[in-house]
């Protein structure tokens, strides 16, 4: 049987290597820049919609990416009431434009384009859900 020695000297003109090895920057996450104020909950009646916290306490809203990342939406769930209304005054306060945000139909979802949920729950605790 034969054995195969081998040994690999390096070059004299080789640098030496140093990790290669990807890491993520740490940046600070920049929120969104605060639209403009809205008047206070008290100039209006009470909302004619509820929206109901899940069994954790949590608001349910959720963020959706689709089509490879590029599309991201936010679902608002359990919204009782006038969901028309609803998405009006969502859209009034936040500056959102009107055809941004969408009713589902069979299932009573509120669709908003963007990841919108720390807006969105900032919006509910405004309005004492």
């Amino acid at each position: 049987a034969r054995v195969f020695a081998t040994s690999v000297v390096p070059s004299p003109t080789a640098t030496p290597r140093t990790s290669t090895r990807k890491t993520k920057s740490r940046l600070p996450l920049r929120k969104p820049t605060p639209p403009p104020p809205a008047p206070p909950p008290e100039d209006r009646p009470p909302p004619p919609f509820v929206v109901s916290r899940t069994p954790s306490k949590l608001f349910p809203i959720y963020h959706l990416t689709k089509r490879g990342g590029n599309q991201k939406l936010t679902i608002i769930k359990k919204v009782d009431g006038d969901r028309t209304v609803f998405t009006h005054w969502l859209a009034h306060d936040l500056g959102l434009e009107l055809d941004k945000i969408t009713i589902l139909t069979p299932s009573n979802n509120i669709v908003v384009s963007g990841h919108r949920k720390g807006l969105i729950a900032e919006w509910l605790e405004k309005y004492g859900f």
